[in-house]
């Protein structure tokens, strides 16, 4: 074969794929789905630093008994909490909205759970029980 051949041959055979449509799309899809997924996980990380900088200054209501008497008073008065003096009176409360939660710390908390009532909010339409706790 003569070689003057050559370049006439790879000028159509490259023009020939150029003028393909399925060329072109396969070309121009890879940038495209980089592109969605650079959106994606732009948009995804902008929610999650607005959900961490609203939960970060989210406050909750509570109350707790300590029969270990570990939890001093003012760490959770700091934090939203104050003691109760009723278990049932401080479940109450939170069924009827009035506290986000109650905690419960037993004697002996390695032998006896701790108990843990807390607000519905959204993760499911039942009301507040001292259930354990379930991923929404």
């Amino acid at each position: 074969m003569v070689r003057h051949n050559l370049a006439t041959v790879m000028g159509f055979e490259f023009t020939r794929t150029l003028r393909k449509r399925g060329f072109w799309i396969a070309t121009l899809a890879i940038p495209v789905v980089i592109a969605i997924i650079f959106a994606l996980s732009l948009t995804s990380n902008t929610s999650i630093s607005d959900s961490a900088d609203a939960q970060a200054e989210a406050e909750i209501a509570f109350a707790y008994t300590d029969a270990t008497g570990m939890i001093p008073q003012e760490l959770a008065t700091a934090y939203g909490g104050h003691p109760a003096t009723d278990p049932e009176t401080a479940i109450g409360q939170v069924k009827a909205g009035d506290l986000d939660a109650y905690l419960a710390y037993p004697g002996d908390p390695a032998v006896k759970p701790i108990e843990v009532a807390g607000a519905d909010r959204g993760c499911s339409t039942t009301a507040p029980t001292t259930r354990s706790p379930r991923r929404c």
